[in-house]
């Protein structure tokens, strides 16, 4: 699908996904934030501090 041209009868998660999916190196930004965002929801994380600054380590499942 040639972007624009049907995004008033797609679904928004119809419209997430042909984002996702597309390879061009404009959407690269776009796909890795959401996919660190689904991460940080959907993925067990333990919250480490050395007093000067805040990090998140995946925990093992």
């Amino acid at each position: 699908m040639a972007p624009g041209i049907r995004l008033a009868s797609l679904t928004v998660a119809e419209q997430l996904r042909e984002a996702l999916e597309a390879k061009t190196p404009d959407v690269l930004p776009f796909r890795r934030s959401v996919e660190a965002v689904n991460d940080l929801h959907n993925r067990p994380f333990q919250i480490l501090s050395d007093g000067r600054a805040v990090y998140l380590s995946p925990m093992e499942e």
